[in-house]
């Protein structure tokens, strides 16, 4: 009968197709993971051929917004203070005099991106290091990244990271191995166009998700990220400090005056849920630091965090400003453990 007859099977002639199919795709897979010249992998710079891309594939992958851009800043830096944030802290602190502190930013950046970056800073740490998290609201944005590894499988098959490679090995030949600062110390300085900055205000707004079930899942992947960063501490016996931290949303204006008092309701919420929660014995140091309601101003006073002339726009603030914000979260003294080494019993 039909059905006992067995089923046909490959021929010599399939298998010799497929892999002819699957040869040329290998090697352009495994030529872009090793070249990387955007930094997904963690190949960028360990080799001579790719150890200075062009500026042009840097600016590609920082553009990227995947926080894999970071990877061999992280391995390469003597920074043991990391700010991650979004944009705001890419174009709000001055990090060119402090060779102590990494940013690692990304335009629309949140908790997500939080994640991976926080896995990647402390992944391999020995020593304990600070990571400090800048606090916003919740959009209805996408993540930039939403999957990590379908990401670095996407970039492995992409013409244009081949084309990318090609110009790094490129550079790097010619360069003599000469590298590039792999990222920027400082986010670029801008005059502030006010008219254009409204604009932009308005179309910030619509893209915010201010329900209450919005700021209470914010709430929730906040305290994930902090679980995270325990578990990370617990396995390697070092005990790191994390730090979520609010500054003052926007300027005092018309325009942000009810978002800016929402921002500062849902920071000083946060303060309280972060005080509620239960330290882990062997976990990471975790705190939280309200700048919102209670804004660093050095000489110029808290009340420099309301003027417009201290901001870009209704969202940047202006490195001025940055440097307080450093001054409180770095410099100034923080309670102090009981054990000063950092690392937590054997």
């Amino acid at each position: 009968m039909p059905s006992s007859d067995p089923p046909p099977s490959l021929g010599r002639a399939y298998w010799t197709g497929l892999l002819a199919m699957l040869t040329p795709v290998s090697i352009v897979v495994a030529f872009n993971v090793l070249t990387d010249p955007t930094g997904e992998f963690g190949q960028s710079g360990r080799y001579a051929f790719n150890r200075s891309p062009p500026q042009a594939v840097l600016a590609r992958g920082r553009a990227g917004g995947n926080p894999a851009f970071h990877t061999r800043a992280l391995r390469e830096t003597g920074a043991t203070r990391f700010l991650v944030g979004a944009s705001r802290t890419s174009f709000g602190f001055d990090t060119c005099g402090r060779p102590d502190v990494l940013k690692v930013a990304g335009a629309a950046w949140a908790t997500p991106e939080y994640r991976q970056a926080l896995k990647l800073i402390l992944a391999g740490r020995r020593d304990p290091v600070g990571v400090y998290f800048e606090v916003g609201m919740p959009t209805t944005t996408p993540p930039v990244v939403g999957d990590p590894l379908r990401a670095a499988v996407s970039a492995a098959l992409s013409p244009r990271t081949t084309l990318d490679g090609v110009r790094t090995i490129a550079h790097s030949l010619s360069s003599r191995g000469t590298a590039p600062a792999y990222v920027a110390c400082i986010g670029s300085a801008r005059a502030p166009d006010w008219p254009a900055a409204d604009l932009l205000a308005r179309q910030a707004t619509a893209l915010l998700d201010l329900s209450s079930e919005a700021l209470k899942r914010d709430e929730r992947e906040l305290l994930r990220i902090a679980d995270l960063a325990d578990a990370t501490c617990a396995r390697a016996g070092v005990r790191h400090e994390v730090v979520f931290y609010a500054l003052p949303s926007s300027p005092a204006t018309a325009l942000t005056a009810a978002q800016s008092d929402l921002f500062d309701r849902h920071a000083r919420r946060l303060a309280r849920v972060f005080a509620d929660r239960a330290a882990a014995p062997e976990g990471c140091r975790i705190l939280f630091v309200d700048l919102a309601n209670h804004p660093p101003g050095g000489p110029d006073g808290p009340g420099s965090w309301q003027e417009r002339r201290h901001w870009n726009d209704h969202t940047h603030f202006s490195p001025r400003l940055g440097a307080y914000a450093l001054e409180a979260l770095l410099d100034a003294p923080h309670p102090v453990d009981a054990d000063p080494s950092g690392r937590t019993a054997a």
